[in-house]
């Protein structure tokens, strides 16, 4: 049996064997549970909610005369406040 040190150790010298759980379940279907369990080190999986990757990107673009990014401040944070409401809802 592995102990979290020895997986540890092969994730260092990048030996680990890394699985998501699509393959995990393949690799199931495929060989069983037994062998599968044998096999793999590290199991992945992908989880979304909204605070773990969102971010906003404000393109001001270009204006004719150049604006100082000051004055646009108003609408930063506007955006902040729609985006805030938006996460919680």
């Amino acid at each position: 049996m592995r102990t979290l040190s020895d997986i540890n150790d092969k994730i260092e010298n990048k030996k680990a064997v890394v699985w998501t759980v699509e393959e995990l379940k393949a690799q199931v279907a495929e060989v069983g549970i037994p062998q599968a369990a044998k096999t793999v080190d590290v199991i992945t999986t992908g989880t979304f909610e909204p605070m773990e990757s969102s971010g906003a990107i404000l393109n001001l673009g270009h204006t004719d005369p150049p604006s100082k990014s000051g004055n646009v401040g108003w609408m930063a944070s506007r955006l902040i406040q729609v985006l805030e409401q938006w996460i919680c809802i």
